[in-house]
C-alpha cells in the first residue's frame, strides 16, 4: 500500500508542479500587466500636462520625454554657532564657532522622464559627503529634495571671557577636533509660478522644456530645513564644555516666501535664469542634548583651589571617581594632564524650543543651451537659515555650483 502510494506520488507530483507553475505566470503576467497599465497612465498623464497649458511661442515642449544628464558639483555647508556660557555669577564665555565643511566634489547622474527624476551622486574624494536627490516639475510647479552628510574636521573658533560686563580675554584660533564633526542636513522646497504659460523655471535647471523667448514671473514658495550637529565624542569634550555643555543639536524650521525668477532668451537655445525669494520661517524648533563630564575644563583655581590629589579610578557605570568626587578638575595653565585617555561623557538633559518669523533667502542662477537632442547647464544655488536662542544661535549657509551635459531620449 506505502509503495503503490509512493509510485502514485511521483506520477502526479509533475502534474501539480506544472499547474502551480501556471498559475505563478498567470498571476505574474496580471501584475505585469497593470504594472503596465500603471506606467502608461503616468506617462500619458506627464505627457499632457507638460503640454497643456504653456504657449508655444514662449515654452517647447520637446517630444522626446526621457533624459540622462551626467553632473559634476562643487558644494559647502558653512556652520557658524555662538554660545554663552554663564559658568558662575557676571561671568561668562562666549564661544562663536565657524564649522566649513571641505569643498565636496561629486560626481553623478539624473535619469528622469518629463519633469520627473531621480539623482544620485557619487563623491570623489572622501571628504565630499554623500548627496541624493530626488525632483519633479511641472508648468506650475516645482518639488525637490536634497540630502546631504558630511563630516567636519575642525572649526574657527573666537573666545571671549566676559565678568561684570568686560571682556577680559579675547582669543582667535583654529582647533583640529579628534572626532571630526557630524552634520546631516534635508533641504525640501516647492514653488508655485503665476506665469507658467510664458515662463518655466526648469528650463535652465533640469531642461524638461525650452525657453524659446524671455520671460519671467511671480513665484510662491515653500521649504523645509532639517539640520542635526553632532559634536558629542568623548575626545572633543573641551569643545563641548566651553559651549555650554551642548554636544548635539537638531534644527527643524518651514518657511514660505514669495519671490521673482526671470528666463533672458539671448540668442536661440539660451537660458539664463535669475530667481530671488526672500522666506520668513513659521515653525521652527530646536532639540538641544546637553554632556556632562568626568573632568572640570573650566575650573577656576584662583576662586577654587584644588585640595584634593587622589582622585583614584573613574567608575563609568557610577560616574564617579574612586573618591565619590564627579569631576576631576583640571587647572587651566597648570601642569599637562593626559585626560583624553581617560574621559568619559554622558547626556544629561535635553531641551527644546519652538520660535518662528526669522527672515531666510533662497536665491538661484543657471545657465543652459540646447541644440538637437544634447544640451548642457550650470547652475548655482545659495539658501540661508537662521536658528537658535538667547543662549545658542546658528546660522547654516549652504550653497552648490554644478555642471551637466544631458540627452533627450
Amino acid at each position: 500500500m506505502a509503495t503503490n502510494a509512493y509510485y502514485k506520488m511521483r506520477q502526479t507530483l509533475p502534474f501539480i508542479l506544472l499547474c502551480l507553475m501556471l498559475a505563478t505566470t498567470s498571476v505574474h503576467a496580471q501584475t505585469d500587466n497593470k504594472l503596465m497599465s500603471g506606467i502608461r497612465w503616468l506617462q500619458q498623464r506627464l505627457d499632457s500636462s507638460a503640454v497643456r497649458s504653456v504657449d508655444p511661442d514662449y515654452i517647447e515642449v520637446p517630444k522626446q520625454p526621457w533624459r540622462i544628464i551626467s553632473r559634476t558639483k562643487l558644494n559647502m555647508t558653512d556652520v557658524k554657532t555662538a554660545n554663552i556660557n554663564d559658568f558662575q555669577q557676571n561671568r561668562y564665555l562666549v564661544l562663536l564657532m565657524n564649522f566649513d565643511s571641505e569643498l565636496g566634489a561629486s560626481s553623478g547622474f539624473w535619469v528622469g522622464y518629463r519633469g520627473l527624476g531621480l539623482g544620485y551622486a557619487f563623491k570623489l574624494h572622501k571628504n565630499s559627503g554623500t548627496n541624493f536627490t530626488i525632483s519633479s516639475t511641472g508648468a506650475r510647479y516645482g518639488v525637490n529634495l536634497r540630502w546631504q552628510r558630511y563630516r567636519a574636521k575642525e572649526a574657527h573658533m573666537e573666545l571671549a571671557g566676559i565678568v561684570n560686563g568686560e571682556i577680559l580675554a579675547d582669543e582667535e584660533f583654529d582647533e583640529e577636533f579628534m572626532t571630526p564633526l557630524s552634520i546631516r542636513t534635508l533641504f525640501a522646497n516647492g514653488y508655485y509660478v503665476f506665469n507658467s504659460r510664458r515662463y518655466s523655471q526648469a528650463a535652465a535647471y533640469n531642461q524638461s522644456v525650452i525657453q524659446r523667448r524671455s520671460a519671467g514671473s511671480f513665484l510662491v514658495g515653500a521649504t523645509w530645513y532639517a539640520a542635526t550637529i553632532d559634536m558629542s565624542a568623548k575626545y572633543n569634550a573641551a569643545v563641548v564644555a566651553i559651549a555650554d555643555s551642548l554636544g548635539r543639536m537638531s534644527l527643524r524650521q518651514a518657511n514660505i516666501g514669495f519671490g521673482y525668477g526671470f528666463n533672458l532668451v539671448p540668442a536661440r537655445g539660451w537660458t539664463i535664469n535669475v530667481m530671488v525669494m526672500p522666506m520668513l520661517s513659521v515653525y521652527e524648533k530646536v532639540k538641544r542634548v546637553r554632556y556632562d563630564c568626568n573632568y572640570d575644563l573650566l575650573y577656576d583655581t584662583e576662586a577654587n583651589p584644588i585640595l584634593v590629589d587622589d582622585y583614584g579610578e573613574w567608575n563609568p557605570e557610577t560616574h564617579q571617581w574612586a573618591n565619590g568626587q564627579a569631576r576631576k578638575p583640571i587647572e587651566v595653565g597648570g601642569e599637562e594632564i593626559d585626560w583624553e585617555g581617560t574621559v568619559d561623557t554622558w547626556e544629561t538633559r535635553t531641551e527644546r524650543d519652538v520660535d518662528a518669523f526669522k527672515v531666510n533667502f533662497d536665491a538661484r542662477v543657471g545657465v543652459a543651451y540646447c541644440w538637437k537632442r544634447y544640451f548642457i547647464s550650470a547652475n548655482a544655488q545659495f539658501n540661508s537659515f537662521s536658528y537658535g536662542s538667547e543662549n545658542n544661535m546658528v546660522n547654516l549657509s549652504d550653497w552648490y555650483v554644478r555642471a551637466s551635459f544631458g540627452v533627450r531620449l
